[in-house]
């Protein structure tokens, strides 16, 4: 005889979460070397464009908040300076 499943068990999603935007800014950075942007304006038009347009009021700066807390980036002025950690590979 056939076994049949449940229909519940058949819709459950196996996809892998969405990584977390934070790790998926700093992974876009790395895969742009030398060619990230060099001003605060642009960082912040690169992070839209990564994360998409329709991010939550605020998380844009809080994501810099967070990068700029985590060391990954230091603002002097309106340029940016990169301290990122190194890629895997």
């Amino acid at each position: 005889p056939k076994k049949t499943t449940h229909a519940a068990a058949r819709t459950v999603s196996k996809r892998p979460e969405a990584p977390d935007p934070l790790v998926r800014v700093i992974e876009g950075l790395q895969r742009k070397g030398d060619e990230r942007p060099g001003k605060r304006k642009g960082l912040e038009r690169f992070i839209e464009s990564h994360l998409g347009r329709n991010l939550a009021p605020g998380q844009l700066e809080a994501l810099l908040a967070q990068l700029e807390r985590d060391g990954v980036v230091a603002f002097k002025d309106n340029k940016v300076d990169y301290r990122l950690p190194k890629s895997k590979k």
